[in-house]
């Protein structure tokens, strides 16, 4: 059971906790790729993303209670890598929409929603501290992704620095 709440800190680390991040990336697209369009324009990116996260809850939960786990994690994984090279090769509006808003949103609904039901069903005694560690994974991520990302964006470009996230 520990061992399951470890692996969702993680999955929510990568995936929800760069989520969350999205503002380092809206920043360096007003100032670099998407510099010609407002900044109310780049928004719908991230905005497309958590509307693709939150109404997505309803059919992965119906999947998770058919088929379980294991197939949504692996599923949500290959579409965030995917997500994330789409971002990194991506060159007009659409693309990113596309790309960033759409895709990425899905995987962290593939990937968020299993890993806290997982964590759900394995206690009944400490459910709450056990749920709480598994979702410190997002916010960790939320600390770490905007640094890492500022950081790898200056260093070795937006592309590369995108590649590297979608590594780890």
């Amino acid at each position: 059971a520990w061992l399951t709440v470890a692996g969702s800190f993680l999955a929510l680390f990568c995936s929800f906790g760069q989520m969350i991040a999205f503002g380092t990336f809206q920043s360096w697209y007003s100032g670099n790729q998407l510099s010609s369009m407002s900044s109310f324009n780049i928004s719908w990116i991230g905005s497309l993303q958590l509307c693709v996260f939150f109404f997505m809850g309803g059919p992965v939960g119906r999947i998770f209670d058919a088929w379980g786990p294991s197939p949504l994690l692996i599923l949500g994984t290959l579409i965030s890598v995917l997500s994330l090279v789409f971002t990194s090769v991506a060159s007009q509006y659409y693309q990113y929409l596309l790309a960033q808003g759409v895709l990425f949103g899905l995987s962290v609904a593939l990937l968020f929603y299993p890993s806290v039901s997982s964590v759900a069903t394995h206690f009944t005694n400490y459910r709450a501290t056990a749920i709480g560690i598994a979702s410190a994974g997002s916010g960790l991520g939320g600390v770490v992704y905007p640094i890492m990302l500022r950081f790898l964006f200056r260093k070795i470009g937006f592309a590369w620095g995108v590649r590297a996230s979608a590594l780890l």
